[in-house]
């Protein structure tokens, strides 16, 4: 069962590599499929679904990129530092994510909105 699991992770962090070049070359679509694919093979790989996250809400999918996002701060919670720096969140939208018990302005954007459920290591 190792053996396989052991596969599967090496498959997953190949296919991630992939991703990672296809971003880097500038072929943002076809990074989104690599990344998609790398975490159907190995869904408990944080950084394919980080990447997978910002490079889809680049691209203007906000409800697919959160949902990515969210899961990459469940499997390593540190991301959520990360997220906040990527999105050059300021201060008003950072308490949103941060501080959950914090009440947002029904003025922030409904992405943000939905960036205030993302929670450090909780469910999805």
């Amino acid at each position: 069962m190792n053996q396989q699991y052991s596969l599967k992770e090496a498959e997953g962090l190949r296919i991630y590599q992939v991703a990672l070049a296809l971003e880097a070359s500038g072929k943002s679509e076809d990074a989104v499929e690599a990344y998609r694919e790398a975490v159907r093979v190995f869904p408990d790989l944080p950084e394919a679904h980080f990447n997978l996250g910002v490079n889809l809400a680049l691209l203007g999918q906000a409800d697919e990129a959160v949902r990515a996002l969210r899961r990459a701060v469940w499997l390593k919670p540190d991301f959520m530092n990360d997220l906040v720096e990527t999105f050059d969140i300021d201060h008003e939208r950072k308490e949103t994510i941060i501080n959950p018990s914090w009440e947002p302005s029904p003025a922030l954007a409904p992405g943000v909105l939905a960036l205030s459920k993302v929670k450090r290591g909780g469910n999805l």
